[in-house]
């Protein structure tokens, strides 16, 4: 899989995308990598982080862009308009993740955290290292992120249904 990388430039993602592990692309760059649209990607930046890539909308075919949620340029420490690395990567099933709040954020998320987070979460590519923003119905907050503290296995895999979430309050 190596031999299907490409450098792109980072542009804004779409508004729908934040939070979902979504990097698009042109359709020349899915044939470039030679993948398809939901297939997994590692983006590679200062930092990597996985994506599922998807196509962009037409307007956005420009052929060596990006478009990238601020979480997964905050994870790869990419900023707007500097250059990543993309390329496809061999994914498993993730068996369990332990989540850390982001950088002193704490909220209580009420009893039915784990079941709210995995729901989110659900066919999500991710690894060790990443910050995943949750979605919570709280006045003045959108996202609580979370920073991804341990993965079992190692390396890039998706969260599914029977995957075991635990959130670290130490």
């Amino acid at each position: 899989m190596d031999n299907y990388k490409t450098e792109l430039t980072v542009a804004e993602g779409y508004e729908e995308d934040v939070g979902r592990g979504i990097a698009r692309v042109g359709p020349n760059t899915l044939l470039t990598l030679s993948v398809s649209p939901g297939d997994v990607c590692l983006i590679i930046g200062d930092w990597k982080c996985p994506v599922k890539v998807w196509r962009a909308d037409k307007e956005d075919w420009e052929d060596g862009n990006v478009l990238l949620d601020e979480f997964t340029r905050v994870t790869t420490q990419a900023e707007l308009n500097t250059q990543v690395t993309i390329k496809p990567v061999e994914s498993t099933v993730t068996e369990e993740i332990i989540l850390n709040w982001y950088r002193g954020f704490e909220f209580d998320l009420g009893k039915n955290a784990v079941a709210m987070i995995k729901k989110q979460l659900v066919k999500r590519p991710v690894s060790l290292g990443d910050v995943i923003p949750v979605v919570v119905e709280t006045e003045g907050i959108d996202y609580m992120p979370f920073v991804i503290a341990d993965i079992q296995p190692d390396g890039v895999s998706v969260i599914e249904e029977n995957t075991d979430i635990k959130i670290n309050t130490a």
